[in-house]
């Protein structure tokens, strides 16, 4: 794997991490104050999930990059992710 890619793959990654890191202590307790329906998956898997999601993001990048519509593709790639790393700075912080 080139290293372009390694860096398109990590990059959501180590953002996403830092988001985390910033919002973990209120959404934890953001997440303990409301009722849980029964199906709702336990605190700790959003360690193991969120990581993956971020990384599979990263994954959709590089298929962006050999995409006919590239330009197109990434605006609304990096409109997503953005807004994905806002919405929870601003609902948690």
């Amino acid at each position: 794997m080139k290293i372009k890619n390694w860096l398109l793959v990590g990059a959501p990654l180590v953002g996403g991490t830092i988001i985390g890191r910033l919002t973990a202590d209120n959404a934890k307790a953001d997440y303990e104050k409301y009722k849980q329906p029964p199906f709702a998956p336990p605190k700790e898997t959003f360690g193991i999930v969120w990581p993956l999601l971020y990384t599979m993001m990263g994954i959709a990048r590089i298929i962006i990059e050999e995409s006919k519509e590239k330009d197109e593709a990434v605006i609304s790639y990096r409109t997503q992710l953005g807004l994905n790393g806002l919405g929870s700075l601003l609902y948690f912080k």
